[in-house]
């Protein structure tokens, strides 16, 4: 009898790109704030037009608001990963607006590093916890 072959879920080539953007990203950021990866934490929220904005968390405290793409190195991560971010997690975040009918002003993604793998993310609306957002195949639809 032949043993069962596993099943591992591979990545697509746009969850492998969003995985090794927010990878640097979340390196450049420890490193920039000279503390351990896995205290760091990016968020994504939205102005009340819809527009989206990234901040960065030490240890679930907010530090700062940033610029992503100044902690994406190189043109092709920059242009490829980010716009790829933009256009998938960064957009949900209307869609969340809507499914709990609440203004796009109040919704965070929240995401922490997760080495070699998409990051964990939480939904957060009105300032409370939501529930757990699985990047893959919620938001990249894999």
């Amino acid at each position: 009898m032949r043993p069962r072959a596993r099943l591992v879920k591979k990545m697509s080539a746009i969850s492998n790109i969003v995985k090794n953007t927010f990878e640097k990203a979340f390196l450049n950021l420890a490193k920039e704030m000279d503390v351990p990866v896995e205290n760091i934490q990016l968020g994504i929220y939205y102005d009340e037009r819809g527009n989206q904005k990234y901040e960065v968390y030490n240890q679930f405290k907010k530090e700062k608001d940033i610029d992503i793409s100044e902690y994406i190195p190189g043109i092709v991560d920059w242009s490829g990963g980010t716009a790829i971010l933009e256009s998938t997690i960064a957009q949900s975040g209307a869609r969340y607006a809507k499914e709990l009918n609440v203004g796009i002003g109040t919704v965070k993604i929240i995401m922490a590093y997760k080495k070699d793998c998409l990051p964990d993310a939480v939904l957060m609306a009105e300032g409370k916890k939501v529930r757990n957002v699985n990047i893959q195949n919620e938001i990249l639809g894999e």
